[in-house]
């Protein structure tokens, strides 16, 4: 004979196991990318990342990322709503690697991807030493 336990029976342990769990960190809706930044932490205002793949990591989707000076933050991969923006910091430089992909966009088809102000395909190194023309 085949015992069946009740649902309540069931519900109350599971429910106990679920409550016990640690709450995910939540992602931050605005993070920040500097030269100057360590791939660490959350990439707040205070504390930005160096690159943008770390960066988006840490950011919402629907989120934003903010260019906050000239560098190289590297090649990345969009995988949700996301804009990146720079507003004249400076030159956002995702620098041409032989062989591999700059950006990356494997978002989905809902999903929206905006970039605005970023040079792709060379390093802010050479912008920076470029003389006006005559």
């Amino acid at each position: 004979m085949t015992k069946i336990t009740s649902l309540p029976a069931i519900a109350g342990p599971l429910l106990a196991l679920g409550l016990s769990a640690a709450p995910a960190e939540a992602l931050a809706t605005r993070t920040f990318v500097s030269g100057k930044g360590k791939d660490a932490g959350t990439c707040a205002l205070a504390s930005p990342c160096p690159t943008f793949a770390f960066a988006i990591a840490q950011t919402a989707a629907g989120g934003e990322l903010d260019v906050l000076d000239s560098a190289d933050y590297g090649t990345l991969t969009i995988d949700k709503s996301i804009s990146i923006v720079n507003d004249g910091a400076g030159v956002a430089a995702i620098p041409a690697v032989p062989f591999v992909d700059a950006i990356t966009i494997k978002a989905g088809r809902l999903d929206s991807v905006n970039l605005r102000g970023l040079t792709i395909g060379r390093s802010w190194r050479r912008w920076r030493h470029r003389r006006p023309r005559d």
